[in-house]
């Protein structure tokens, strides 16, 4: 069953946390922009807000366990994460074929993890734990707090669950391969439209509803479906497997283009009937490095980007650099691209940026105060990210 591309190629499930992955340490202090040891603070601190990162037997590894302390609740491979306007999370738990559901106290300093769909892995509609997905990659919240949307992946179809309800449905995908092929990111805009990273067939699709929204038209919006770099009009150009999509308020998509390397940005035209793809960072070398722009010689380079977000006023895009273990920040109006947490050897260690340790982050969201939150994939946690 394939699932994930590292170094371009899809993988099974078995060698998703394969020990082969490139590791990016040297050079990892040098390219931050407040080393260790200076006397200024960092400006990132990152924390852990649910996961042990254990299994039942304590031993290290996922596993599944719902708790009102969320440090003391289990995930296994957590992939895609998202936050509402109160500050609830809800993280497509991808191993365990569940989406689970972190609630804030009032603080927002601890979190209760609840199941909210899922239960084995299958495809089956239905109600909270009577519904069915397998490998779920990413969620998305609509701007009413009222729908989550979910790329069920291993089911090549994407699913909406009513909160209030906790029901579960397809609104797209009829589980085959020919019209969803292994979709991993999910956005929606103000106006109820989705948008989704299909990842097998190298495209960027859109879901458009009718004025009840209930039902949706599926269209291609940029990508031609064959593997490859190619910049220009949407039906032209080529992506290599896409994982991450997000979406700002005037309409312009941002797409990690895991496979190639590079960040992708898709302008629309005034009516949004039409797309321009660009390069907006990385020059196609899986490395890091933090730089500005696309230039070979001076310009940022990432490995195997997963996660994208934009903050709220539409600045600044974040990214997990997945095989880079790090956090990254793209200041949209210069390209600057820096890294802000993650030393690039994985592992769990919280604390300053600088000195934070991830192990394959794969899914990143930002809340209206912007505060990043993680899906930590190998660590099987949820992290936070805050500047103090």
């Amino acid at each position: 069953m394939v699932i994930l591309n590292i170094g371009g190629i899809m993988k099974k499930y078995q060698v998703f946390y394969s020990g082969a992955l490139v590791l990016i340490i040297v050079g990892a202090l040098l390219s931050c922009s407040n080393p260790a040891g200076s006397s200024k603070p960092w400006p990132w601190v990152v924390s852990t807000i649910a996961g042990t990162g254990l299994q039942a037997d304590g031993n290290p590894g996922g596993g599944f366990l719902d708790h009102d302390t969320g440090t003391s609740a289990r995930f296994s491979g957590p992939s895609g994460v998202a936050v509402d306007a109160a500050g609830n999370l809800y993280v497509a738990d991808y191993t365990n074929h569940r989406i689970r559901k972190l609630t804030p106290n009032t603080e927002k300093t601890s979190y209760t993890v609840g199941t909210i769909a899922g239960s084995t892995g299958g495809h089956k509609e239905g109600t909270g734990t009577s519904a069915q997905f397998v490998f779920p990659f990413d969620v998305a919240i609509d701007s009413a707090g009222e729908n989550l949307y979910v790329a069920d992946s291993s089911n090549s179809r994407i699913r909406k669950i009513v909160l209030a309800t906790r029901a579960v449905s397809t609104i797209a995908g009829d589980g085959l391969a020919t019209q969803f092929n292994n979709p991993s990111g999910v956005a929606i805009d103000s106006a109820g439209n989705l948008y989704v990273a299909d990842s097998g067939n190298h495209r960027i699709r859109k879901l458009t509803p009718n004025r009840e929204k209930t039902s949706y038209t599926v269209s291609t919006i940029a990508g031609d479906g064959t593997s490859g770099h190619v910049n220009g009009p949407g039906n032209q150009a080529r992506f290599n497997l896409p994982h991450g999509v997000a979406v700002d308020s005037a309409g312009n998509l941002y797409v990690t283009d895991s496979g190639n390397h590079r960040i992708r940005k898709l302008t629309p035209n005034a009516e949004k009937t039409s797309y321009t793809v660009s390069t907006i960072a990385g020059d196609g070398t899986a490395a890091h490095r933090d730089g500005t722009g696309t230039d070979s010689s001076t310009g940022a380079r990432f490995n195997n980007p997963t996660g994208v977000a934009t903050d709220s006023a539409g600045e600044n895009l974040y990214v997990a650099d997945y095989s880079n273990h790090r956090i990254r920040k793209i200041v949209l109006a210069t390209g600057r691209v820096s890294t802000i947490a993650g030393t690039g050897s994985s592992g769990h260690v919280n604390g300053p940026g600088n000195q934070a340790r991830f192990n394959l982050p794969y899914g990143v969201a930002v809340d209206a105060s912007g505060n990043l939150y993680v899906a930590d994939l190998h660590n099987h946690r949820i992290r936070k990210i805050v500047s103090p």
